[in-house]
């Protein structure tokens, strides 16, 4: 396991397989319906599409942008987390933690 940190921070951590072609990426925040109450009900789905706005805004044509990079995002939202995931080519990694 590798250790990396961000340039404004962020620690992640990393395993690379030797044999293996591509990558995927996880980010899970603990949010979700379980953790939301009458008051704020779709508060966690509010915030996965809040963060996929704010990717699109930081990159123009973000779509076609990954798609060059041969690159896949996607996020869901569930009862006790939210997960926002890369997949990809494995030489597309640096690229992928970027995002």
């Amino acid at each position: 396991m590798y250790e990396r940190t961000l340039g404004f921070g962020q620690r992640y951590f990393y395993i690379f397989f030797d044999k293996s072609e591509s990558q995927k990426l996880l980010l899970v925040a603990i949010a979700g319906s379980i953790f939301e109450d009458s008051s704020n009900n779709g508060i966690s789905h509010l915030f996965e599409h809040v963060v996929f706005r704010n990717i699109k805004n930081k990159y123009e044509n973000f779509y076609e942008l990954l798609a060059m990079h041969g690159l896949c995002f996607q996020g869901s939202t569930y009862k006790k987390f939210v997960s926002f995931t890369i997949d990809g080519p494995q030489h597309e990694f640096d690229f992928a933690i970027e995002i």
